[in-house]
């Protein structure tokens, strides 16, 4: 397994060929554009695990992975993750 880290909470893991993505939140630099990823997931829905700004161009990106939230968000922040599906 090969982890990458892109600043604060956002870690890319990579293995066989399967990547995973983890908080792409707004103080991670560097994952925009990646592409290939078999999920983008999401622990929390804080801004920095979360980039609301930037997430749908990293979906984009990757339409076949599911981008989820680790826990279902609370009602007030589930907007937050409207663009996942």
């Amino acid at each position: 397994m090969q982890l990458t880290h892109f600043g604060h909470s956002c870690l890319l893991a990579a293995f066989d060929h399967t990547a995973v993505l983890f908080d792409p939140g707004n103080f991670s630099h560097g994952f925009e554009g990646i592409s290939g990823l078999a999920a983008i997931l999401i622990t929390h829905q804080h801004p920095d695990h979360v980039d609301t700004a930037r997430l749908p161009a990293l979906i984009d990106a990757n339409p076949a992975p599911p981008c989820m939230p680790i826990r279902r968000p609370p009602p007030s922040s589930a907007r937050r993750v409207r663009p996942c599906g």
